[in-house]
């Protein structure tokens, strides 16, 4: 990913933190090693929605895409929320799917990410 971010990790829970725009990020290892890999040049900044901030990564081939979206799988008929209300804990555990009758529309899809010690291209 562009960019310098000072991050720290836990081997005892397999988390990153980082700072984006003033906000810690918490995010799962194979999370972000699925972002790194799937979108190497991506940057990670902050945009608000109806909830508030949330994080986002911008890329020239896909635009702005938010964060919890990606990591969490999320369908054009999914929402993505929050367990602990907390927009910036981006763990795996944290985000919950929800149904919904509306379609987000996007003029370029999602990209799938890779995962972690998957061979080949996604």
């Amino acid at each position: 990913m562009r960019g310098t971010y000072s991050h720290e990790f836990s081997t005892d829970w397999n988390l990153i933190a980082f700072r984006v725009a003033m906000r810690d990020v918490v995010i799962d290892l194979d999370s972000w090693e699925s972002l790194t890999a799937s979108l190497p040049h991506a940057v990670w900044t902050t945009d608000g929605n109806r909830a508030g901030l949330v994080p986002i990564l911008r890329t020239p081939e896909h635009g702005r895409m938010m964060a919890a979206r990606l990591i969490a799988g999320a369908t054009d008929q999914q929402e993505v929320g929050y367990r602990d209300g907390d927009r910036f804990n981006l763990t795996r555990k944290n985000l919950v799917l929800s149904d919904t009758s509306r379609k987000v529309y996007r003029r370029v899809p999602l990209p799938v990410l890779v995962q972690p010690g998957a061979t080949g291209t996604a």
